[in-house]
């Protein structure tokens, strides 16, 4: 899914129904029925709109929209007419389909629903307090994504980016040496990682002053049990980490760090797939 900055989709918006009034009002100017079809193209916008910004954007392109064709419904028309009926109630019609898209899509962004193989739950309230949880390239930019589509309209919300480095035992190395090759080569990675995820969520319109970042390593403990501990030490109220896919004897023998999110986590968990 690509994700547009906030000035790009409202200027695609206005760019949309600027391109629609101009050809309704070159067929109007010659009383064409082919008006008919582009009175009908004003609702693309006002679904975009009410798509991208709720109920707030889809009231307001579908205002503007009317605003831009009631001159053009009005145009050559007998007053009373059937046809000026016609286009009036159209004008109603985009404005309630602004409206209800809108409010659709606000409700639809004000509930959340927790994934996983075998877990659902409804969350009970938006959150103000995120902690983004990467500890495996694996589905991150995918949450990434998920983030900015849904929280970036949320200016009290803060994401927090925690990379976690699993510290390899140094016993199976040869060397110290070896050993902090491969520590730096860890580090290294996260930190591309998570500014690759900082850049997605910017890009997707959160603030850079509703993002933070820092890197834990992880040693002797699961992921799991560092990702609460760290929950619990910043007091957030949601966790989102993207899944991890293992075969079942793995997870068997090792353990699944989602699945163990989800049951001992004291606040919600969210693991997009």
């Amino acid at each position: 899914m690509i994700s547009l900055k906030k000035s790009y989709k409202f200027a695609i918006v206005a760019l949309l129904v600027l391109i629609i009034a101009f050809f309704d009002y070159a067929t109007a100017l010659h009383l064409s029925k082919i008006d008919i079809v582009y009175r009908e193209l004003y609702f693309i916008p006002i679904l975009i709109g009410a798509y991208w910004f709720g109920k707030k954007g889809g009231i307001f392109t579908s205002l503007a929209s009317s605003a831009v064709y009631l001159p053009c419904a009005m145009l050559g028309t007998p007053l009373g007419s059937a046809t000026y009926f016609s286009n009036m109630l159209e004008i109603v019609f985009f404005n309630a389909a602004g409206y209800f898209v809108g409010t659709y899509y606000d409700l639809r962004r004000s509930q959340f629903t927790l994934a996983s193989s075998d877990y659902e739950e409804e969350l009970p309230k938006p959150s103000k307090n995120i902690l983004f949880s990467i500890y495996s390239a694996e589905n991150t930019v995918r949450a990434a994504r998920y983030l900015a589509d849904n929280f970036s309209h949320q200016s009290t919300t803060t994401i927090t980016m925690v990379g976690l480095i699993r510290v390899q035992s140094q016993d199976i190395f040869a060397t110290k040496q070896e050993f902090n090759v491969a520590f730096e080569k860890s580090n290294t990675e996260m930190s591309i990682l998570v500014e690759r995820v900082k850049t997605i969520l910017l890009q997707g319109g959160v603030s850079e002053t509703n993002i933070r970042e820092r890197t834990i390593t992880v040693e002797g403990k699961t992921m799991a049990k560092e990702i609460l501990e760290e929950q619990h030490r910043g007091h957030y109220d949601m966790i989102i980490v993207g899944c991890t896919k293992m075969p079942k004897a793995q997870e068997l023998l090792f353990g699944n760090t989602n699945v163990a999110l989800v049951r001992e986590a004291p606040c919600p968990v969210l693991i997009v797939c």
